[in-house]
């Protein structure tokens, strides 16, 4: 069952990481649009989406991944 995070509060690890993964696979985004991206990049990428992906399916997260200007 998952649990009740609170993904504003900069005390919950937990949601910090969330938000700190999403910030990186959008800044690694960003570089391969750019062309920029090595093939490390890619992989990391890769990675942070199957973290991620996941926790789309729980709306709280979702949603504050919108909130805060953050899609991947």
């Amino acid at each position: 069952m998952a649990q009740n995070y609170d993904w504003h509060d900069t005390n919950d690890p937990i949601g910090m990481m969330y938000r700190t993964l999403a910030k990186t696979a959008q800044d690694l985004e960003q570089k391969i649009i750019e062309g920029n991206a090595t093939e490390t990049d890619r992989l990391n990428l890769d990675h942070a989406y199957q973290v991620l992906i996941p926790w789309w399916h729980f709306p709280m997260l979702n949603n504050s991944l919108r909130a805060s200007g953050l899609s991947i």
